[in-house]
């Protein structure tokens, strides 16, 4: 009898600590972000320049009013985790930028006080901080010079563009510690940790806050938001709501991307919408829409279910809705690839023209004068043509004028006859002869090179033994080593860690353009 009473003993000794161990893991809250549209009434403040877009909140704002803040109630405990993942479709600036506020340190009406995650311009664009914000008549405004910053870490355009997933604790002893993805796929790493001994409330609020200018109120996506009590149950390790990730940001399960977009003909010819196929298999256009608006809250879906027959893999496909008037107009095109579709006008002036399948969006472009490089006389007759074939963000350029301007059913002209490298920004040939330098006078010092292609994947990794040659060899003939690596890219980014001996690292984003 006191053997079985000692055997019980350990099992429920056992019990409690699986019990305590799957509370010390327990996810809070999380936000509700499947139904697209409006968001859910548990958020507050400028709801109306946010909405729900493929499982992400996304920014849209409607006026000029240089910010929004939404916000939604929290419980917090001593050991917490906020983490989520953040797309932004362009890098951030001074002016245009955004903040994930953590937690209320306190404050009135007038002047709020938090802690926040932010995404800034600079070569050290994500920072942990407390922030002010002040009460004005066109809302909250950020006090940027009352910032206190407590940490900063660089992250890359590339990396922000396809996707960040991040995660920020505050541990019981005191501490903030925040995590980035590793080297390893699906880990996240502890990249930065800061002694923090303020306390948090108990009862807060969550809250987004962005800051845009009058050309760049949209492309802000945050999805998998969580908040955990307790440590999670391995540092660095992925915790399984976030294995699967539902912003538009994540490579889509999609058999078609936005290809080319004829928006403003010639006399004679037609508009048109040009789409990829990227699948492995043939299949057809019946469970895809097209959505056309003026921006991303007045979104007209056109279903193409009528459009059954098969589309074959590799195929660029031309949707009009006169294939006679466009084969005259284009007679190169190959008619078995031009197909009529109910197609809405398209705007000259812009719009926002995006690709669902059933109701997730797989794809999107902004379409006005920010879009157009300057220097085009006129956009009548030249089609915009998508850079590479990866998924969302994407580049778009006019279709080159060796190509008259536009590639119905063929491949874009961006993405061919790369002759030549130009170097995009006035001072990346020189960044690259300062590094090379640094690595060969700075004793102690060392770097890691990766190389990405424009969808965001990563080509290419050179250790640090390897790096310095090669970087000379890029020096030396950039066209002829960034072609051998990215060969069906137009656009490669190039990422730099540059090490001094005392292990401090700074990081490099170098984006080359081949044509």
């Amino acid at each position: 009898m006191q053997r079985l009473s000692s055997i019980h003993l350990v099992l429920f000794a056992f019990l409690l600590l699986s019990v305590g161990h799957l509370y010390a893991q327990r996810v809070v809250w999380q936000a509700e972000l499947s139904q697209a549209g409006p968001l859910p009434t548990a958020w507050q403040g400028d709801r109306a320049d946010y909405s729900i877009v493929g499982g992400a909140i996304a920014l849209s704002a409607r006026t000029a009013r240089t910010t929004s803040l939404i916000h939604t109630p929290v419980s917090l405990a001593e050991d917490c985790s906020w983490q989520g993942l953040l797309r932004l479709e362009r890098h951030p600036t001074a002016y245009n930028y955004t903040c994930l506020l953590l937690a209320q340190l306190g404050g009135e009406a007038q002047r709020l006080r938090y802690l926040a995650l932010c995404f800034t311009a600079g070569p050290q664009n994500l920072s942990l901080r407390e922030i002010a914000l002040e009460a004005s008549n066109e809302g909250y405004k950020h006090n940027r010079a009352q910032d206190r910053i407590l940490l900063e870490h660089s992250v890359l355009a590339t990396e922000l563009a396809q996707g960040l997933h991040y995660r920020v604790r505050r541990s019981a002893a005191g501490d903030l510690l925040l995590y980035l993805p590793g080297r390893e796929a699906g880990m996240l790493d502890l990249v930065a940790q800061i002694e923090y001994p303020t306390s948090l409330p108990s009862q807060s609020t969550l809250a987004i806050y962005s800051a845009y200018t009058q050309q760049y109120r949209q492309g802000v996506y945050l999805s998998e938001l969580s908040l955990m009590h307790g440590a999670p149950a391995e540092e660095g390790e992925r915790q399984p709501e976030t294995e699967e990730p539902s912003a538009p940001s994540a490579k889509p399960s999609t058999d078609f991307l936005l290809s080319e977009v004829m928006a403003n003909p010639l006399t004679g010819s037609v508009e048109y919408l040009e789409l990829y196929h990227c699948g492995d298999v043939s299949t057809s256009l019946e469970q895809y829409s097209i959505g056309l608006g003026l921006d991303s809250l007045s979104i007209k879906r056109y279903p193409m279910s009528r459009l059954t027959q098969p589309l074959h893999p590799g195929g660029y496909y031309v949707l009009t809705r006169s294939p006679e008037q466009l084969l005259s107009a284009y007679p190169t095109a190959e008619p078995t690839k031009v197909i009529q579709a109910n197609l809405p006008q398209l705007r000259n002036a812009g719009f926002v023209l995006q690709l669902y399948r059933g109701q997730m969006l797989v794809d999107q472009v902004h379409y006005d004068s920010t879009t157009w490089p300057k220097g085009l006389r006129s956009r009548r007759g030249v089609a915009l043509e998508r850079v590479g074939l990866g998924p969302m963000p994407s580049i778009w350029m006019p279709a080159r004028k060796e190509q008259s301007y536009a590639t119905p059913t063929a491949p874009n002209s961006q993405a061919t006859g790369a002759s030549a490298v130009r170097i995009d920004g006035e001072d990346v040939a020189e960044r690259l002869e300062h590094i090379i330098k640094r690595l060969e006078s700075e004793e102690g010092s060392s770097a890691f090179v990766r190389l990405y292609a424009l969808d965001g994947a990563l080509v290419a990794t050179l250790g640090e033994g390897e790096s310095l040659a090669w970087l000379k060899a890029l020096q030396a003939n950039a066209r002829q080593e960034l072609q051998a690596l990215v060969p069906r890219y137009a656009v490669a980014v190039l990422a730099v860690y540059l090490r001094n001996k005392e292990g401090h690292q700074e990081v490099y984003d170098l984006k080359f353009l081949l044509h």
